[in-house]
């Protein structure tokens, strides 16, 4: 039997998409627990820093990357101050340090909290500076 070329494309692409859908972790049963994911709620300090600081995997570090602005966007105003002082680089050395000096029981608690906490040690708001 003899493919029509439309018939071999239309193959390759099925191919191929099922091959993307089992990138997307989401998709994805059997996808490692220890992983970011769009369905995580509320992550541990642990979780976070394991992301953060992954050196064989730029995709958990790029998510953990945007949990971390997110955090520091929704926070900074209320909680800190601000980001005309200090640049976004030292920022996440500051919460580096932070998150160094804990204990393992307190990774435990939601990163958002322990990132808000270090940032809030660092560049509290004072009156008027918000």
């Amino acid at each position: 039997m003899k493919l029509l070329p439309a018939t071999l494309f239309a193959a390759a692409a099925m191919t191929l998409s099922a091959s993307a859908i089992a990138v997307d972790e989401g998709s994805n049963l059997l996808r490692d627990p220890n992983s970011l994911s769009r369905n995580d709620i509320q992550i541990s300090g642990e979780k976070f820093l394991h992301a953060w600081l992954s050196k064989d995997d730029g995709q958990e570090r790029l998510k953990a990357n945007m949990y971390l602005m997110g955090v520091m966007d929704a926070t900074e105003g209320s909680s800190w101050c601000s980001y005309k002082v200090a640049l976004p680089g030292s920022l996440r050395e500051s919460i580096y340090s932070y998150f160094s000096k804990l204990s393992d029981e307190q990774k435990k608690e939601p990163a958002a909290a322990l990132i808000k906490k270090a940032l809030m040690l660092d560049l509290p708001c004072s009156k008027g500076s918000k």
